[in-house]
């Protein structure tokens, strides 16, 4: 019977995170400004991802096109015993993987130019496959935040549009697609084994968003002016989107020396907690915009992703018991500073930094469990530069009293370093027979960098 459930378990990638843009930020503005939601000034492409509700400022279509890099460097746990009879093993490394992926984003406003229904694309697809060996779900070590994050293809379709005033409403939409995986099968002669199509579910919820320009005016005109407003007043922002999880289903055949065998298995490999943000942003300079964001983080919806299934009429598993994850506030707060110069192209620059503390949800691992995280620290830098548009010969300085930003940026060209500090943790078990003891260390760091291209038209 072990040699069966060795062939027939089925391992997914186990991310509790199915969106690379929820772990890291979505657009090099936001990761450059510790993932903040809002920048005053400027409505982005990217404000898809983080708050829907400023594409009802957009007067301007954006396609942007950009590379991202994530570069982990995590602890290994060492040798620790991974199974019930005391059987030990060696892990050299963290088992997060790195990848590379193209970050792709597309805003389109409908209608009137000046309160348009605007439509907002954001795509993160992955330039590396996934290889996984199937395998019994013993609880191994694993980073679940970030185990596979980089090679998860996802994307978010969101809707914004100005109902009032300086009130505007948005819709956002949020899943992942299963990664490319090869489970491969060690077989011999008296072991034959097939496997039906994985049957994948996504559990879809839409979330909601709001952005209120204490400032705002909007003349109404349909001149496409995006409506002026005090440069120096605050905006402020809210956001919440539901959880989503994907579910996966394995049906196989195994035949063991003529013997025959028949199983499921059921498992939630990918999920993304519940997120209620509330965010500002606030030009406190012509030069120096500000914003801040609080994130409250509904992990302890979190449960097992290990599967449970049957083979014949054996039952195997326990259930999607409760993990003990806590539900967790994310302070965030980032900045950015413009200049413009004389030169004929490049006449606006920026620079931005950004800052984020993440507490880990995960409770002290002193049983079987080892889901494995530590308190997170996020600092981040950013540049950006913008080519003018040559057709159009209004003068070049920003329009800091549009919440749509400068009229005249063509082309921007911006880059973005993003260093998460995992403080080491200390990991011991409450006895010398539960999975993982005697216990191990936890910690390291990840950058995530790269560069993006946007077009304005």
């Amino acid at each position: 019977m072990p040699l069966v459930l060795s062939l027939i378990i089925f391992f997914a990638s186990d991310t509790i995170y199915a969106g690379y843009g929820n772990v890291f930020g979505m657009g090099p503005v936001s990761v450059s400004m510790g993932t903040t939601s809002l920048r005053k000034g400027k409505v982005s492409v990217f404000h898809a991802h983080q708050n829907p509700a400023m594409l009802g400022y957009a007067r301007d279509s954006e396609i942007s096109v950009g590379l991202v890099n994530m570069d982990p460097h995590l602890k290994g746990f060492g040798t620790v015993v991974v199974d019930e009879s005391g059987t030990v093993g060696v892990f050299d490394s963290s088992g997060v993987l790195g990848g590379r992926g193209q970050s792709v984003g597309i805003l389109l406003p409908l209608g009137n130019k000046s309160r348009p229904l605007a439509i907002g694309i954001n795509l993160y697809l992955s330039s590396n496959s996934l290889s996984r060996v199937s395998g019994p779900p013993i609880n191994h070590p694993f980073y679940p935040l970030y185990q596979d994050v980089s090679r998860n293809t996802s994307y978010t379709v969101s809707l914004g549009y100005r109902i009032w005033q300086g009130l505007s409403l948005g819709f956002i939409g949020t899943t992942s697609l299963v990664s490319l995986a090869d489970y491969q099968l060690t077989s011999n002669d008296s072991v034959s084994f097939s496997a039906s199509a994985i049957e994948v579910r996504t559990i879809f919820r839409p979330g909601f968003a709001l952005v209120y320009n204490a400032d705002y005016d909007g003349c109404g005109c349909g001149c496409g002016c995006g409506g002026r407003s005090d440069p120096y007043g605050w905006l402020f922002g809210l956001m919440y989107k539901p959880k989503s999880e994907l579910n996966t289903k394995l049906t196989a055949d195994v035949n063991v020396s003529a013997v025959p065998f028949s199983g499921e298995l059921n498992s939630s490999p990918q999920f993304s907690p519940a997120e209620l943000t509330f965010s500002a942003s606030k030009r406190v300079s012509p030069s120096l915009v500000l914003a801040a964001d609080v994130l409250y983080v509904e992990w302890s919806a979190y449960k097992n992703p290990f599967g449970d299934g049957n083979i014949n009429s054996f039952i195997f598993g326990s259930g999607r018991e409760a993990t003990g994850f806590k539900d967790r506030v994310v302070p965030k707060i980032g900045g950015e500073y413009s200049w413009q110069t004389r030169r004929a192209a490049f006449k606006q620059w920026a620079i931005r930094s950004g800052y984020f503390y993440s507490k880990s949800p995960v409770p002290d691992q002193t049983l079987d469990s080892n889901f494995v995280d530590s308190d997170r620290h996020g600092i981040s830098f950013g540049l950006g530069t913008s080519i003018s548009n040559p057709w159009i010969e209004s003068p070049v300085e920003p329009q800091i009293g549009s919440i749509a930003g400068p009229k005249n940026s063509w082309i921007d060209f911006d880059l973005f370093l993003q260093l998460n500090y995992l403080v080491t943790r200390d990991v011991t078990k409450s006895s010398a027979t539960h999975i993982g003891a005697p216990g191990y260390k936890a910690g390291g760091n990840i950058w995530v960098y790269g560069f993006h291209t946007s077009l304005n038209f």
